[in-house]
């Protein structure tokens, strides 16, 4: 399903409007519509959009990570942190893919999407909702996870799969483990995460239980920081991204809509942002979507990702597949 034909997807938003209802009124929320219009669009009905999660990315590479909500196969992100989507990208199926992952998959400093369906990812890396590159790893839905990270440096985010507490870890696409890391207790952790907690420009795993985060810097199993924040499972999300720029990954926890973003593992928040309709999109993102080193944030809505660069609430990129 295309979110307001291609055309329209790309062209026609109005990038200074909030992620509200009337937003998603004016945007023809992504295709999740029953009656078809004469510009190739849908008309939104609002009761059918189900919003399903939120991720993280640089969205813009300004070196800060930010927040995007999914929306069936749309994502909304978000570049600076004002809660207005700077960029809205639509890929792959929405809700009958397997999973919906970010990384940086070329280098560019630039996070991108990417779909997963089995155990096959097709990786975009231009925003175009065309697949870039497909690597196959794992075994599908019977893995326990997928996660993704930079896990030798090289600058590439790729793929690793959890099964129990273990994780088999691939550096170069090949779809063979190149490390493999035990930690933590499997199945009966609240979470495992994944982020560069020491600056060293190597991504390394965490668990969390409860409110607590329990963070390793250099793959030997044996937990370096231990950080507490928000309420544990009554949180909506845990999430992790460069929420400043200073190359270290950290903590933020979702509630609703709102995110709250601490920069120095105090436990206390440096940054409120609130993005989106919170349970109701499809999915949050954060990664680093413009190369600039920030993280920002992206929502997900059908096929359409609306991207935030600089943290003022306004879509700064779509892409529609």
């Amino acid at each position: 399903m295309n979110c307001l034909g291609r055309a329209v997807c790309r062209t026609s938003l109005n990038r200074f409007f909030p992620l509200s209802a009337a937003v998603v009124l004016l945007l023809g929320a992504c295709g999740l519509a029953t009656d078809t219009v004469a510009d190739g669009g849908h008309e939104p009905d609002l009761l059918a959009a189900v919003e399903s999660e939120y991720l993280v990315g640089d969205w813009n590479g300004d070196g800060l990570d930010n927040l995007a909500v999914r929306y069936g196969n749309c994502v909304y992100m978000d570049f600076n942190f004002d809660g207005v989507h700077d960029r809205l990208q639509c890929y792959g199926n929405g809700t009958s893919e397997d999973q919906y992952l970010v990384g940086d998959w070329n280098g560019d400093r630039l996070d991108n999407l990417a779909v997963r369906r089995g155990n096959c990812v097709y990786m975009d890396f231009n925003f175009d909702g065309v697949h870039d590159r497909l690597q196959c790893y794992g075994n599908g839905t019977s893995e326990d996870q997928y996660l993704v990270g930079d896990w030798n440096g090289d600058g590439l985010d790729n793929l690793a799969v959890r099964r129990g507490n273990c994780v088999y870890m691939d550096f170069n696409f090949d779809g063979v483990q190149d490390r493999l890391q035990c930690y933590g207790n499997g199945t009966s952790e609240d979470q495992y995460l994944v982020g560069d907690w020491n600056g060293d420009g190597l991504d390394n795993l965490a668990v969390r239980r409860g409110n607590c985060v329990y963070m390793d810097f250099n793959f030997d199993g044996v937990q370096d920081r231990l950080q507490c924040y928000g309420n544990g499972a009554s949180e909506a999300q845990y999430l992790v991204g460069d929420w400043n720029g200073d190359r270290l990954d950290n903590l933020a926890v979702r509630r609703g809509n709102c995110v709250y973003m601490d920069f120095n593992f105090d436990g206390v928040q440096d940054r409120l942002q609130c993005y989106g309709n919170g349970a109701s999109e499809a999915q949050y993102l954060v990664d680093d979507w413009n190369g600039d080193r920030l993280d920002n944030l992206a929502v997900r809505r059908n096929d359409c990702v609306y991207r935030d660069f600089n943290f003022d609430g306004v879509h700064d990129r779509l892409q529609s597949k």
